[in-house]
């Protein structure tokens, strides 16, 4: 893996493979067609396992715009690294280090959701690696934390390929799809991985990211996107691990890392752009806000 500015923690820019090249970067604004794309591209995959927001939780942002200011503002106090996902230069999902405990704990959680179009091709355990790698090898952080719901098979295999071990289980620990979800930890720790976890996960034969597998799913309609939820303050990823590394059938569902702070967003329909104008600029597109009839509700 190598990095735009070697020994700086954020922001920096994050690259490993040749065929493809994935690309970890941080999040921007005009990110914000290419996302709203994909999060409604692959909606039903990932909406079943979105993070809610639980009654009397604080309220999101009602903007792209304004969410990326968020997630800035925490980023420059060190407190999350939100960072993109590419392949080959296009975008592809999202992995966010989130809830950052410097102090006596140098602790993280990450969480991340691929689009469905790249999953098969082993880059979301790749991208996962290189974040953990960063976290341990620049960030200076000791301990990284997985959460990921009993139910989910699919992100099991994803620790497993990494060889992160399960450390507990915590009931109703996040709120999932509407309700409090049961949640299994995972946690590594830079001595568990001394060389990183991208150099075991080569080692392991799971390294690969080649084309695509013959007979993924075709994209599927809009949907809703989870949001951060509630948590112990060093495990606040909600279900962060939902990651389907081979094509699933349509009752498998994908993950959603809930620290990025997206459910208004999603779950909120886009009005019209105005009659008067035949297009809107980049601006407005990202800073308009969001007409509050939820989609597929």
């Amino acid at each position: 893996m190598t990095t735009a500015t070697p020994g700086r923690a954020w922001p920096n820019v994050l690259i490993s493979g040749t065929d493809p090249v994935v690309t970890l970067r941080p999040i921007r604004r005009s990110d914000a067609r290419a996302w709203r794309t994909a999060r409604r591209r692959n909606a039903a995959w990932l909406a079943p396992w979105d993070a809610t927001v639980p009654p009397g939780g604080e309220a999101r942002p009602t903007t792209f715009g304004a969410l990326v200011r968020r997630l800035n503002r925490a980023a420059r106090r060190g407190t999350t690294y939100p960072f993109v996902i590419e392949v080959d230069g296009r975008f592809a999902g999202q992995v966010s280090i989130n809830n950052i405990v410097r102090g006596s704990a140098q602790f993280a959680s990450v969480g991340y959701w691929i689009d469905q179009q790249f999953a098969g091709r082993g880059v979301m355990p790749r991208a996962v690696a290189m974040a953990i790698d960063h976290c341990f090898f620049t960030a200076r952080l000791h301990r990284v934390e997985v959460c990921i719901r009993p139910e989910n098979t699919n992100s099991l295999r994803v620790v497993e390929k990494l060889g992160i071990r399960e450390i507990g289980y915590a009931p109703r620990f996040l709120h999932i799809d509407g309700d409090w979800r049961d949640h299994r930890i995972f946690a590594v720790t830079k001595e568990d991985a001394p060389r990183g976890l991208l150099a075991r996960l080569t080692e392991a034969g799971g390294g690969r990211v080649g084309p695509a597998v013959r007979g993924a799913l075709p994209p599927v309609p809009v949907g809703g996107l989870g949001a951060l939820a509630g948590g112990r303050v060093a495990s606040a990823a909600a279900d962060s691990s939902r990651y389907v590394d081979e094509p699933a059938p349509p009752t498998a569902y994908p993950p959603w890392e809930a620290a990025t702070d997206l459910h208004t967003l999603m779950n909120l329909r886009r009005p019209p752009p105005p009659t008067h104008s035949s297009h809107q600029s980049h601006k407005s597109f990202r800073d308009t806000p969001l007409d509050l009839r939820p989609i597929l509700r």
